[in-house]
């Protein structure tokens, strides 16, 4: 109703920049403010040609999954990303809410993955919330940098080079592509300093978006992005997303939608979110750990 109204207002500005300037600024709903901050399109860099032959640091995958998505999704993405990468798989495999855990697919998952070395499942046997997921994913990676990925996206060969291309670019800091998180390249220690993915979202949702609330706190810019990296497509898969849950927009679910806006205001575009909460420490020895770990 508000764009409605807004909208039939506009119609008495004689100037049609004028115009769209008003529908811009009074029209939106907080749900569009949250959706121009997440993308910040303004700070974009567009993906270039590598034009180096240079070596990068290595780096990690980490996927999230779970047992709607395994024929469809999950085993061509696997297969996709060997072809070209050979380095460590993280799998963090998550439960369905208020189910018990498909031991089926428990076993399909194992045995397909058996045949790639270097891929390491870890099972949820109830659902646990994707910052969760994510979490664990960073915290079990060999290596200080990965490449967190959606289960519902496909990767073409032509990919690689031109993520080589964006982390020599952005020197080895964190960065999504294509205004997306299905696809995020995450330095750990930065990660960590800004405080890890909240778990306090039990579902799934909003995560990623108060990730980059705290993320600007902390370092006073939006989250780097890259925008037309080639050989990415995300399918968004919104069926079965999410078991006996409360949801909202089909995909999400509502519980975190209702934490988010009980940690923070939401104020205008370009603008980050005013805390109302205070976050909690996670994970406060891993620090202890990475500093330690070779004197075992």
């Amino acid at each position: 109703m508000k764009k409605v109204i807004v909208r039939t207002l506009s119609c008495f500005i004689p100037v049609q920049k004028w115009r769209k300037k008003f529908r811009s600024r009074f029209g939106m709903t907080v749900e569009d403010v949250i959706c121009l901050n997440l993308r910040h399109e303004q700070n974009a860099v567009h993906c270039k040609p590598c034009q180096t032959s240079k070596d990068i640091e290595p780096f990690t995958i980490g996927i999230t999954t779970y047992n709607k998505r395994f024929e469809t999704y999950f085993k061509p993405l696997i297969k996709q990303i060997r072809k070209k990468f050979d380095g460590d798989i993280i799998v963090t495999i998550n439960g369905n809410y208020n189910e018990e855990f498909d031991q089926t697919y428990r076993k399909e998952v194992l045995r397909f993955l058996s045949n790639y070395d270097r891929v390491y499942p870890m099972f949820f046997t109830g659902f646990r919330s994707l910052a969760k997921l994510w979490n664990n994913c960073l915290i079990n990676s060999p290596t200080n940098y990965l490449l967190l990925l959606n289960d519902d996206i496909s990767i073409e060969d032509e990919f690689w080079t031109h993520l080589s291309a964006c982390i020599l670019e952005n020197q080895y800091r964190s960065f999504k592509m294509n205004k997306s998180w299905c696809y995020v390249f995450l330095n750990r220690e930065e990660v960590r300093n800004v405080g890890w993915f909240d778990e306090r979202y039990l579902g799934i949702g909003h995560e990623d978006i108060d990730f980059e609330a705290r993320w600007f706190e902390k370092y006073n810019f939006f989250l780097p992005q890259f925008i037309d990296v080639p050989g990415l497509k995300s399918f968004s898969e919104k069926k079965d997303a999410l078991v006996n849950q409360r949801t909202h927009s089909d995909k999400y679910s509502l519980f975190n939608k209702e934490f988010f806006f009980q940690k923070f205001k939401v104020t205008k575009p370009g603008k980050p979110y005013k805390h109302k909460i205070e976050d909690m420490p996670q994970y406060p020895y891993e620090d202890f750990y990475w500093k330690n770990k070779n004197k075992l």
